[in-house]
């Protein structure tokens, strides 16, 4: 099944862990703690340079389009790397890199500097949507352990007042379950149907109900009629 953002492409999943774990197998998550233990191995490796070969010779030693393509660009890093590759001959000096332009090496500067900005701002913004989340949660966690430390006092006055018996008790702790799974079912459809909406109102056009269908048809037919 592809998702498309669209409401129809759901519609094989029951469960909102269920897309979660069919986007998980697309979309691994990826800690920010791998990032920088890979970004320490590649950064300076053979592997780095063997890249940083290919992208130069791909673009005849252009590095605004090389610093498009290369996630590890740091310009005085690169540079250096391309000089000595200069110096031992294994790349062709071409006029793009050895016969830049002062104005040309002056934007780009600053669009690193600029793009290297923004990356902090959202960087600052996605920190503090993560600890509103975890907010959340930790009040959401304590206020359902308060409820049911409420429910399990109540029901421990109810048994000493009423003394069920075995059998009694056995029913009640069914009837319990059976509660708990049915919550359970609940929460996850709830979340599924917010997350739905979530994607409906940012990628894609609410559809109407059919409901709403049914009464826009309705007066339809009722103008037409009208004309007649």
């Amino acid at each position: 099944m592809v998702l498309t953002g669209d409401e129809q492409s759901f519609e094989g999943f029951a469960s909102y862990e269920e897309v979660e774990k069919y986007w998980r197998t697309i979309f691994p998550k990826i800690s920010t703690k791998q990032i920088d233990e890979y970004l320490e191995r590649y950064i300076g490796s053979e592997e780095e340079v063997a890249d940083l070969k290919a992208l130069y010779g791909r673009f005849e030693g252009d590095l605004s389009r090389i610093y498009e393509y290369h996630y590890a660009y740091d310009e005085e890093r690169v540079v250096a790397i391309y000089r000595a590759l200069l110096e031992k001959e294994e790349i062709p000096a071409f006029p793009a890199f050895v016969d830049e332009p002062a104005r040309k090496k002056a934007r780009r500067l600053k669009r690193i500097q600029a793009e290297a900005k923004e990356a902090e701002e959202e960087k600052a913004k996605m920190a503090a949507k993560k600890n509103k989340n975890k907010r959340k949660k930790e009040n959401k966690k304590r206020q359902n352990e308060e409820e049911n430390g409420e429910e399990e006092e109540g029901e421990n006055e109810a048994e000493e007042v009423e003394g069920e018996g075995d059998e009694d008790e056995a029913n009640g702790a069914a009837g319990s379950l059976a509660a708990l799974q049915a919550a359970i079912q609940n929460k996850n459809r709830a979340n599924f149907g917010s997350m739905l909406s979530n994607l409906e109102a940012k990628y894609g056009k609410k559809k109407p109900s059919s409901g709403k269908k049914a009464a826009q048809n309705g007066k339809n037919g009722n103008k037409k009629r009208r004309n007649k």
